[in-house]
Formats: structure tokens, C-alpha cells, sequence
């Protein structure tokens, strides 16, 4: 089983995904697109 979040931009489009799991406990953090410092404090703040 795992767990998953998504970010999105005002538009819809996802920037960041994050997700867990729980068979090896380790956490995955994927990013997509270009990041402004906004996205990124909000990415590392939900990774965290």
C-alpha cells in the first residue's frame, strides 16, 4: 500500500508528487516543470 499527494498550479497542472511506501519505507519525491521559489516552499514544505 502507499501513500500519495499531489500538488497543482492555479491551472491544474501538477508540479509535484510525493508518495510513500510502505513495503521498503522510503519516500519518493517527484517534481514536473518549471518551479518558481513559491512552488518550491510549497513542495519541500509538504516532502517534509
Amino acid at each position: 500500500m502507499e501513500d500519495q499527494v499531489e500538488l497543482k498550479k492555479v491551472f491544474g497542472d501538477v508540479f509535484f508528487r510525493a508518495r510513500r511506501s510502505q513495503t521498503d519505507s522510503l519516500l519518493y519525491g517527484y517534481w514536473y516543470g518549471v518551479q518558481s521559489v513559491e512552488t518550491v516552499k510549497e513542495g519541500g514544505y509538504k516532502f517534509l
